[in-house]
């Protein structure tokens, strides 16, 4: 069994679950109490396995736990019953590392040692040659993996597996690195304590022709963290084929390769005219503190340029590497921590301490544009930890920079002078400062999330609203579960001015929303349409708000189901009472009973619909997608998708 596809829980989560088996399995054979119990298994195993490195880049701690050694765990349940391990190989494994693109997001390891091909990139994929050692103790033993051929090169002589590339083998063997033939290297790997062998195992590989080039090179070297002044970049693309215009390329921090598409731009660039050397980037040159990445592209700064190599990542950090305490927040009489809702243009404080930086007497308060981003962030700083104000000159900055003295303190700040976007999620994070400049880098974020119009009820408002596009009022829908689990649901009229609700047109354990819970729900003649729910008996109908600022009740609203069916939406037009509504259901072929007719909401009226069927591929799986009207041309437009071809 090999993993081919590397990936996060997908492949962990199983390979944990088998690692846990064989332990329970060798537990009960050698009647071990190391699997008494789940804790008992996952603390075993986090015992025996291997202790993995620290990420260079953190400026914070990342406690990584150990990574599972089955091995190691079941020679370690024999030695506890006093049955020692055969000092010995059972197999080895080689994997080469085949990237799926230059940036390697994702690669393949199924590796067949008589057949590695090194065409494209992979003249330059590293290969693991890693023995299954049984019986060596933990320490005290040195390794050595040499040629069994040519001029016996030594690979290495410090680790039990070791990661190596092709061009490495070949030369060890004597063997050229460009050749239209195959190359074979018989590879030997020994174990040695006090100079005697121990355990020993061999291994052929057999490498594919080559020209000697390759499509994309491996990423540039940096240093993992810089602090001084200038940013050491050295690269080498001497066996680099197809480039046109090859150019080192410093990300923005934060935007740290270019797989992010439209959303890469680079903050330095330097194009290169020698194969291989190094380039100085002065730091004062780049966008202050933050994780950088470092790589090669034809034409920097898109999704659709080509990547000469793979990205580096380097933290730089100009002012330090001190970061303070998370601000807390509070709005609306809450207690501080890390999440406050203030009102509808209130104010909400935030609590600060950067006394964790030596030598800070202030701070600067930031916060973000609004969030979540396209790409779902939660936390919308394009420069996480930097050391300067996120203001890049191309994604969307923060809203607030505002500077506060002393090492502590609490600051009100109001939502309407920030300019926060009602119902979105801004972070605010506290950067450290010595004299007014920037010391250290900027903390961790919590969220403040600005309500926009609150039902009186506190409930939830995704079911639906109508606006007032030439008046001053609106509505909202509202619907939660109590704590006791009934269904409690209401509709609101609000004040468009302040946001505030103004009249309460319904509660009860109903359940409230527009048409399909979306679509538009005010109309010409400040109408308000809604549809009323009840989950205990089943009953559902429209009612209707005549005139939605005063919260009126108008009756209901019955579309003739005979003739229309079900209301799918309503068009969002409040420029005439003839409103066009889309009825039916979409469905496979002739299924689909779509129609669309005109009503006059606030009379209950209704005009002759007219089908949309014959309009419908047969084949297809028509849904729709909402409907618009013309009132000029007297028209209607649905948009209809096709389940089966989404680019129809």
């Amino acid at each position: 069994v090999q993993v081919v596809f590397e990936g996060g829980t997908s492949a962990s989560a199983p390979e944990v679950a088998a690692a846990a088996a064989v332990v329970l399995q060798v537990a009960k054979l050698t009647q071990s109490n190391a699997a008494r119990d789940p804790l008992a298994v996952r603390s075993f195993l986090a015992q025996t396995g291997t202790p993995l490195p620290a990420v260079s880049q953190s400026d914070l701690p990342l406690p990584i736990g150990p990574q599972i050694d089955v091995g190691n765990a079941v020679e370690t349940l024999f030695a506890h019953q006093g049955a020692p391990v055969a000092q010995n190989v059972a197999r080895v494994a080689v994997l080469q590392r085949r990237q799926n693109s230059a940036l390697g997001g994702s690669i393949q390891t199924a590796t067949d040692p008589a057949n590695i091909s090194l065409s494209g990139r992979l003249l330059n994929a590293w290969i693991t040659v890693a023995p299954d050692w049984t019986g060596l103790p933990g320490h005290g033993v040195s390794y050595t993996l040499a040629a069994n051929t040519g001029p016996h090169g030594t690979l290495t002589t410090t680790t039990p597996w070791a990661r190596v590339t092709p061009t490495e083998i070949l030369t060890a063997a004597g063997l050229p690195v460009a050749s239209t033939g195959t190359r074979t290297v018989p590879l030997v790997y020994s174990a040695a304590i006090d100079g005697v062998v121990v355990a020993q195992t061999s291994v052929a590989l057999t490498f594919g022709p080559s020209d000697g080039t390759v499509t994309s090179e491996p990423a540039p070297l940096v240093d993992a963290v810089v602090n001084g002044p200038t940013l050491h970049i050295a690269y080498d693309i001497h066996n680099l084929t197809g480039a046109t215009n090859p150019t080192l390329i410093v990300s923005n921090p934060g935007r740290i390769e270019s797989a992010t598409g439209l959303f890469f731009r680079p903050a330095y660039t330097v194009a290169l005219t020698a194969p291989s050397g190094a380039v100085d980037v002065p730091v004062s040159a780049l966008p202050g503190a933050g994780i950088y990445g470092v790589g090669i592209q034809d034409a920097p700064g898109g999704w659709f340029r080509r990547n000469d190599s793979a990205f580096a990542f380097t933290r730089i950090a100009p002012t330090g590497n001190a970061q303070p305490a998370v601000p807390l927040v509070a709005a609306a009489g809450s207690g501080f921590g890390h999440y406050a809702e203030p009102a509808y243009h209130g104010t909400f404080q935030v609590q600060y301490d950067v006394r964790a930086v030596g030598g800070a007497d202030g701070a600067i308060i930031e916060v973000s544009a609004p969030g979540p981003t396209t790409f779902n962030s939660w936390n919308p700083f394009n420069n996480p930890n930097g050391s300067q104000r996120d203001a890049n000159g191309h994604d969307t900055g923060s809203v607030a920079y505002q500077g506060v003295s002393g090492s502590q303190g609490t600051v009100a700040l109001s939502s309407a002078v920030l300019g926060l976007d009602p119902t979105m999620n801004h972070v605010v994070r506290v950067l450290p400062t010595k004299h007014g400049q920037v010391a250290g880098e900027a903390s961790g974020v919590s969220s403040i999330s600005m309500d926009g119009v609150r039902p009186a009820d506190g409930g939830i408002v995704a079911a639906g609203y109508g606006v007032n596009s030439g008046g001053s009022d609106g509505f909202v829908t509202s619907n939660q579960v109590t704590a006791g689990g009934s269904t409690l649901g209401s509709v609101d009229v609000f004040r468009q001015s302040d946001n505030q609700i103004t009249n309460v047109a319904q509660s009860s354990r109903d359940q409230y929303s527009t048409t399909s819970g979306g679509c538009a729900g005010q109309f010409n003649g400040d109408v308000g349409l809604y549809e009323d729910y009840d989950p205990v008996t089943g009953d559902d109908n429209f009612r209707v708000l005549n005139p939605v600022a005063n919260g009126t009740d108008g009756g209901v609203w019955t579309p003739p189901a005979a003739d229309l069916g079900g209301v799918t939406c309503a068009a969002g037009q409040q420029d005439t009472a003839d409103t066009a509504v889309l009825t039916g259901q979409g469905g496979t072929g002739t299924q689909a009973t779509l129609k669309v007719t005109t009503s006059q909401i606030a009379k209950n009226t209704f005009g002759t619909p007219i089908d949309l069927t014959p309009g419908l591929d047969p084949n297809a799986l028509s849904i729709p997608g909402g409907i618009a009207q013309d009132t000029t041309a007297k028209q209607a437009i649905v948009p209809v998708n096709d389940v089966f071809n989404l680019n129809s």
